[in-house]
């Protein structure tokens, strides 16, 4: 991706991840038409804009999660699009690689396409390869975004699945 190429030439290393838990959010910082009507959207977006106002100059990219938006419905994917709109406008040099962790059959991932770059506006996503090659084959094909391939997470249940030893048997080689 050319456009964290060019944050890395000007020593831009950092990706600053928008997993912006509502619940962490300082009091100090929610918004809403008035104190006690506080607004969960309104309160993301604002909290995200001031983070990336702060680190505009410093990043190589900004990594929104997904889920922290998708379970506030419609309201919260509202804030990831206005999030992401504020960050094209605020850093428009800086990508903006969105979280999600996709990959499915070639229908469902023309959906996300549809969606993650043509309604959201990313600039990059992440997918999966459990389902292999012909999964991704609709983000590989994708000349103008980038792809960032899941292939070893750092959560503590990793080990469960990722560590396994596959070993053949005998019966499945070809001959």
């Amino acid at each position: 991706m050319t456009m964290i190429r060019n944050q890395w030439s000007r020593g831009n290393f950092v990706c600053v991840g928008l997993d912006s838990d509502f619940g962490k959010i300082p009091e100090s910082a929610h918004r809403g038409s008035n104190e006690s009507q506080v607004s969960i959207p309104h309160t993301i977006v604002a909290f995200n804009r001031a983070i990336v106002e702060a680190t505009k100059d410093i990043v190589c990219a900004y990594k929104p999660n997904i889920a922290f938006y998708e379970a506030y419905g419609e309201k919260g994917i509202a804030a990831l699009h206005l999030t992401i709109c504020d960050i094209h406008q605020i850093a428009p040099d800086v990508p903006v690689i969105l979280d999600a962790k996709r990959a499915d059959i070639s229908n469902t991932n023309k959906g996300y396409l549809k969606f993650v770059f043509d309604f959201l506006a990313a600039d990059a996503i992440t997918v999966h390869p459990y389902l292999g090659a012909e999964a991704l084959k609709p983000f590989l094909e994708l000349k103008d975004k980038s792809i960032f391939v899941l292939c070893r997470t750092s959560n503590p249940g990793a080990d469960e699945f990722q560590d396994q030893t596959i070993v053949p048997s005998r019966e499945n080689e070809k001959h």
